[in-house]
């Protein structure tokens, strides 16, 4: 144990380690809602295919081409018009975008592909280390150089099975979710973050959503969506929303 402790703590491997714990816990932070999956975008750049859709999560993928786009905005509990449109030619991702693409890299969410390839350069790095030693000053230098190239394409390999759990759905209009209950997955919703997920008989809805006059619900509780404005929807608690309409069927 103390030879493995010794080994991803001593330099170059310890950059490797450093960063892994950074991965190890953001992805404590994502189980227990406090982060979003998506927290850095999409890394789907294989084709160009995007999406956007009125404050509704929506995964991206591989195989999936085409644009759409949504925008309304709200006036009280009256939303206002949204509509799509689509375009089926897609245009070549540049910069960053065309980089990652271009090494095979594309398909999962950003922070996924980061995840994967840390974790495979920390490994490489490791092997490298152990079969090269530190009695040279050159390899501290070579082996985290040697094994962040390696790791490239053994990434791409361990992503490509990933890729068809990210496929491509068409963005829903915020009227598509007005009325409808959803459930709180954040830890808790309120006037500045928050989010929720509506069951649409697939993998569910993620939407950003705000509560008003400073009401706050945590996580698992049901809400109803009432309004969208500015991106976000706004919800409010399903008690509330059943108190509200016996209310005016009494008045």
């Amino acid at each position: 144990m103390s030879e493995f402790l010794n080994a991803i703590l001593a330099f170059p491997t310890v950059i490797y380690t450093i960063l892994l714990g950074v991965v190890v816990g953001y992805w404590l932070f994502v189980l227990l809602g406090a982060l979003d999956i998506n927290l850095l975008g999409d890394a789907d750049l294989d084709g160009g295919g995007h999406g956007h859709g009125d404050g509704v999560g929506h995964h991206h993928g591989a195989d999936g081409h085409g644009h759409g786009h949504g925008h309304g905005h709200g006036d009280g509990h009256h939303p206002g018009d949204g509509h799509h449109h689509g375009d089926g030619d897609a245009e070549a991702p540049g910069g960053f975008a065309g980089l990652i693409q271009s090494l095979g890299l594309g398909g999962v969410p950003v922070t996924l592909m980061l995840s994967v390839l840390i974790l495979a350069g920390w490994g490489l790095c490791i092997a490298a280390v152990q079969v090269l030693g530190v009695g040279a000053a050159w390899v501290v230098v070579v082996a985290p150089l040697a094994a962040l190239v390696v790791a490239v394409p053994v990434t791409a390999v361990l992503l490509r099975p990933l890729r068809r759990f990210f496929v491509t759905v068409a963005a829903p209009g915020h009227r598509d979710v007005l009325g409808k209950i959803c459930t709180v997955t954040t830890l808790q919703v309120d006037e500045r973050y928050g989010q929720a997920e509506v069951a649409d008989g697939g993998a569910g809805l993620v939407l950003q959503v705000r509560t008003v006059a400073g009401a706050r619900l945590h996580r698992g509780d049901r809400a109803l969506i009432y309004d969208y404005k500015d991106e976000v929807f706004y919800v409010e608690p399903v008690n509330q929303a059943l108190q509200r309409d016996l209310e005016n069927l009494e008045s």
